[in-house]
């Protein structure tokens, strides 16, 4: 699975740096090499970027995978937590341009759980929950997984990533600030512990504006999660506020989360993202009495669509066009009578040329039109049939696009045979069986 990235002015010189997460040995999750440490990249300003990793301390040693940024601490500079398949990070920015892992320190080492096992770590946010002045912090985990005992899945001779459903959830963590540089475990005295899911992603939100941040988690083919922050404890209440599912019911691989306010009446929405042929969906709030998707009236759904069902029909339309220059070449040579008895009666070279180009283009055209109606067929049939939607996706934008890419395709591909066949000679080409 991909690794996170973070961009934040580390240094505090204004200019903003980035971190990357990187992975490990899949067998011992050890990064036993160096291509496998995480990457800070300090921004040196006009453009320019010095790799700093190793002087800031911040090559990791786990597979890591997730970043969350805050100052924990309110020393003004921002502190990074790393999340990561068993184990996780917490370093604190001394403010000298290096960090200090200070995980076991700060009570944030509890990534083998007595009853879940090891704790794969997706993602996290630091959110002040009690109000206190003090981030806390939230850390996402997704699901048990062991190398050893690992599910082979794909087809002969591929493998792929195996569905979410061969594995078993977890639950998601809560560490409240203390003040001292330490954390407390309060997963399960503020509710959360009880909620097992395949955590991928966390947005953070007051979205009933009642003065206390809510969480809303997307999990991978499972329900998503809304924790309601009531001031001591979360109350799940994603089916209560209409955002566990999306609209036709089914399960999405939810990813990342947006949560904030699209429309500005002042209360903050939610969008997510999937995979391929799934939906990213929206929900619009109302009024902080709960939420209505909006996916489909915004068009974000026929635009993954569209995006997705037309792509056959472009795919067709530019392989016809790079086999039109071939079909052209031909061309000029079994009519080379023709032209030779066109310039024998006058035809300029640069009638000639018109002539193959037009031709060209006419063809590629012709083909066109077949690739956008086999598009607009197929990925409606998919949409009807397979995504249960019944709305009719006639992409005007795509095909308008499409034509003209086909219009130069078959001008370039027609170019050079007509420049080939103007340049023939007239008592050759006569001459010529």
């Amino acid at each position: 699975m991909a690794g996170g990235v973070a961009v934040f002015d580390y240094n505090k010189d204004g200019r903003p740096d980035i971190f990357f997460t990187n992975g490990a040995n899949i067998a011992t999750l050890k990064k036993d090499s160096p291509k496998y440490s995480n990457r800070l990249f300090r921004n040196e300003g006009k453009g320019v970027f010095k790799d700093v990793t190793k002087e800031a301390g911040l090559a990791g040693t786990g597979y890591d995978m997730g970043a969350a940024v805050g100052d924990y601490d309110n020393n003004g500079y921002p502190d990074l937590f790393v999340t990561g398949v068993h184990g996780r990070k917490l370093y604190h920015n001394n403010g000298d341009g290096t960090f200090a892992d200070i995980t076991e320190k700060a009570g944030l080492g509890g990534w083998n759980d007595p009853e879940f096992g090891p704790l794969w770590s997706v993602a996290a946010a630091w959110v002040d929950v009690n109000n206190d002045g003090l981030l806390d912090l939230f850390v996402v985990n997704y699901v048990q997984w062991d190398y050893a005992t690992e599910h082979l899945c794909g087809f002969v001779d591929r493998f792929d990533y195996c569905s979410p459903n061969f594995y078993k959830g977890l639950p998601n963590q809560l560490y409240l600030n203390k003040g001292n540089g330490r954390f407390e475990d309060v997963s399960e005295k503020w509710g959360l512990r009880k909620h097992v899911g395949k955590g991928m992603g966390v947005g953070v939100a007051d979205y009933d504006l009642d003065g206390r941040p809510d969480l809303f988690v997307t999990n991978d083919l499972y329900y998503n999660y809304l924790f309601h922050n009531s001031g001591s404890k979360f109350e799940e209440v994603a089916f209560d506020e209409g955002v566990a599912l999306v609209e036709d019911g089914q399960f999405i691989s939810g990813m990342g989360v947006d949560f904030r306010d699209i429309d500005n009446d002042g209360y903050p929405d939610i969008t997510t993202v999937g995979l391929n042929n799934q939906t990213f969906p929206v929900w619009r709030n109302i009024q902080g009495k709960g939420f209505e998707e909006i996916t489909h009236p915004s068009g974000i759904r026929e635009a993954s669509l569209r995006m997705g069902g037309f792509g056959v029909g472009f795919i067709t339309l530019l392989g016809a066009s790079i086999a039109l220059m071939n079909i052209m070449l031909v061309s000029v040579t079994e009519r080379t009578r023709e032209v030779g008895v066109r310039k024998a009666l006058g035809a300029t070279p640069l009638r000639i040329r018109q002539q193959f180009v037009i031709e060209a283009i006419v063809v590629c055209v012709l083909g066109g039109i077949v690739g956008v109606l086999l598009g607009i067929s197929l990925g409606n049939v998919l949409s009807r049939f397979v995504f249960k939607i019944d709305a009719f996706v006639m992409p005007w934008f795509w095909i308008t696009l499409g034509m003209i890419v086909c219009i130069v395709v078959g001008l370039l591909s027609g170019y050079y045979p007509a420049h080939k066949a103007s340049k023939l000679d007239p008592i050759e080409s006569l001459r010529f069986e």
